[in-house]
């Protein structure tokens, strides 16, 4: 039998396994723990995603038809269970797609902290991750797929004490809550040693130290300090510098390479508006300007132009990219409403 005959039959099993596992799932609700292909769901078929895939691709999704996922459970609203037990956010939607175009099966595995997360996928007991940051520490037993989402880090302290510090350096001798095994410890480890480090489970942990002042500030993640804040009625509490930015991705066991490269295919054909419309379903960007009070020499300036040259990157929906017919669309067209023309 011929290489392209066998290629033939990877194929129709990676088919066939697609529709096997749509049917699979019960009536009713949907399992609380996987996330299986459903065909109706994805513009992408399973066919012709197996079109773009290797021999060697084809006869991995044979041999590994269900892939198991660690969520950090506390991650909102990247990735998160909800009161039911129902994985969300983010990720999960991403998750969907990739299953709807893939056939894998993702059999969800809950714990109680992210750290627990990391330990079983060090030892094996999982395979993958599905929000991760690549730092010098994981990619030794990790491989990362392309960034999917990015967002900055953020420094929240106390309004009451610390509400003019702009800079992780001027924490110097003071402590800072981090996750235990988010990339922040690792990233105030090497960069800002004089600094205390206090290890935390999760966000809200972080945002408890430092209200009950335990810790004078937290290191984490903008969207999920947001919500946490906002859910939880921190009171007391600010955003007081916005850090580094960090680009999350899909990560999976070293043994696992034609995984990587299956799911940066699969990425690759979720269009600017699957990923508009995910980020605006779990990410809510609010503006609060009322007006904007300038100087003398800044209106000047203003009256004297007629036009500022944009330039944009056209790769990074949905926070900025030109849609078919050339449009520029995204979250960050946002600000230049703010001053009408005119």
């Amino acid at each position: 039998m011929g290489p392209m005959c066998w290629r033939k039959i990877a194929v129709f099993l990676v088919v066939l396994s697609h529709y096997v596992f749509a049917y699979a799932e019960p009536a009713g609700e949907p399992s609380k723990h996987t996330i299986s292909p459903l065909s109706s769901l994805s513009d992408v078929s399973a066919a012709d995603f197996s079109s773009m895939l290797t021999d060697a691709e084809l006869a991995w999704l044979v041999a590994n038809p269900v892939v198991t996922v660690g969520p950090d459970p506390y991650f909102h609203p990247i990735e998160f269970f909800d009161e039911r037990g129902n994985y969300q956010g983010l990720a999960a939607d991403y998750l969907t797609l990739i299953a709807n175009r893939t056939g894998i099966t993702f059999q969800i595995e809950q714990r109680d902290s992210w750290q627990q997360v990391v330990e079983e996928v060090q030892s094996g007991g999982i395979d993958m991750m599905a929000a991760n940051v690549p730092s010098n520490e994981n990619t030794q037993y990790l491989n990362f797929t392309d960034n999917y989402f990015s967002f900055p880090n953020v420094l929240v302290t106390s309004e009451f004490s610390l509400a003019a510090v702009v800079s992780l350096s001027e924490m110097a001798g003071r402590t800072v809550a981090v996750v235990a095994g988010y990339p922040d410890e690792e990233y105030l480890k090497e960069q800002y040693p004089e600094i205390e480090r206090i290890r935390v489970d999760s966000v809200v942990k972080g945002l408890e130290a430092v209200a009950n002042k335990q810790a004078d500030a937290l290191l984490s993640f903008l969207p999920t300090v947001s919500y946490f804040m906002e859910q939880e009625g921190f009171s007391g509490l600010q955003i007081t510098s916005v850090r580094v930015r960090f680009g999350g991705a899909f990560a999976v066991k070293k043994q696992w390479p034609e995984l990587i490269s299956i799911l940066d295919k699969a990425l690759s054909t979720i269009s600017p508006q699957e990923r508009n419309d995910i980020v605006r379903r779990w990410v809510t960007f609010q503006e609060e300007v009322d007006s904007v009070s300038l100087t003398d020499a800044e209106i000047r300036w203003l009256e004297g132009i007629s036009e500022v040259r944009l330039g944009i990157d056209n790769s990074w929906a949905p926070f900025e990219y030109r849609d078919a017919l050339g449009a520029y669309k995204a979250y960050r067209r946002t600000i230049f409403t703010i001053f009408p023309s005119g």
